[in-house]
């Protein structure tokens, strides 16, 4: 997650509790505003946070809100998109709250939101 005001970090891995290594994906439930923001898919490859159109707006937010629109975002298979805008939202996990900067797309499928690396 790269947030705006601060950093939420894990805590290292105790590879005696391991019991075995595996490349599952992370994904989780975060609150994000005052909605609790499902299948948020965690990829520490990715270096921007990235929010669904369809959450934005389901959050009660309109398009026109957004800031900086019509910017490109270049994909890993060196795809590009034209993101929305780019818009600060808090997110709470536990009892703490960041605000994070997220850009706004349409083609997230099948997650809501993916939280990138600080």
């Amino acid at each position: 997650m790269c947030p705006v005001d601060d950093t939420i970090t894990f805590p290292p891995v105790d590879v005696n509790q391991v019991l075995q290594s595996h490349e599952d994906a992370l994904i989780l439930t975060l609150r994000v505003c005052r909605f609790d923001v499902r299948r948020i898919l965690v990829d520490p490859g990715s270096l921007p946070n990235l929010l669904q159109m369809s959450a934005y707006k389901q959050m009660g937010y309109l398009p026109s809100t957004l800031k900086n629109p019509g910017r490109l975002l270049s994909r890993f298979n060196e795809a590009t998109t034209t993101f929305l805008g780019d818009v600060v939202l808090p997110v709470k996990t536990g009892s703490v709250t960041l605000n994070v900067r997220f850009l706004v797309v349409d083609d997230l499928f099948p997650y809501n939101a993916i939280i990138g690396h600080t």
